[in-house]
C-alpha cells in the first residue's frame, strides 16, 4: 500500500509539473471518455457492468449517454452525488447499516427474530471500537494474504 501511495504521488506531481490540470479528470469527463472510445471502436450501443465505485461512472453513462447503453449491470452501488467514495466510506456504511436495520424493525418476521437489531449491532460496534480484531484478507488474482484490522468506526447508528 505505501508503494502504490507513494508512486500515485509521483505521478501527480510529475503530471502537476507538465502543467496537466488534474481537475479535469472526474467521473462526468470519463463518462464521456467512455462513450467516445466505444464510438471510435464502432459499437453504437453497449452494456456497462460498474461495482462500488464504478457504479458511480454507470450512473454517469446512464444520465448522459442512455440511449447508447444496451445493458447497465449496477453492483454495490455508491450513490454518484456522494463525492470521493473513500473519505466518505464510514458514512456511506453507518448509512446502509441503518436502512437495513430499520427495514428489519419495519418488517415483522424480521423484528420477531430480531427485536434488539438496534441495540445489537450498536454494541457489537461500540465492543469492535473497545477491541478491534485483526482478521486476514486475500487479495483477489494474486491470493496474498493481508491482514486487516477491522474496528467498529461507524458514525452514528
Amino acid at each position: 500500500m505505501a508503494r502504490q501511495l507513494a508512486g500515485a504521488a509521483a505521478c501527480r506531481d510529475r503530471l502537476v509539473a507538465e502543467g496537466v490540470n488534474l481537475e479535469a479528470f472526474n467521473n462526468v469527463e470519463t463518462a464521456a471518455d467512455v462513450a467516445m472510445v466505444m464510438t471510435a471502436l464502432g459499437y453504437e450501443t453497449f452494456n456497462v457492468y460498474g461495482t462500488s465505485a464504478g457504479t458511480i461512472l454507470a450512473q454517469h453513462l446512464l444520465r448522459d449517454f442512455p440511449s447508447r447503453l444496451r445493458s447497465v449491470v449496477i453492483d454495490s452501488n455508491v450513490p454518484a452525488g456522494r463525492g470521493d467514495v473513500h473519505t466518505e466510506a464510514a458514512a456511506i456504511a453507518a448509512e446502509i447499516l441503518d436502512a437495513v436495520v430499520r427495514l428489519c424493525e419495519d418488517n415483522d418476521q424480521c423484528s420477531a427474530a430480531y427485536p434488539d437489531l438496534r441495540r445489537e449491532a450498536t454494541e457489537l460496534i461500540d465492543r469492535y471500537n473497545r477491541e478491534p480484531v485483526t482478521v486476514d484478507v486475500f487479495t483477489p488474482g494474486t491470493g496474498e494474504a493481508l491482514e486487516m484490522v477491522l474496528t467498529g468506526h461507524l458514525p452514528g447508528l
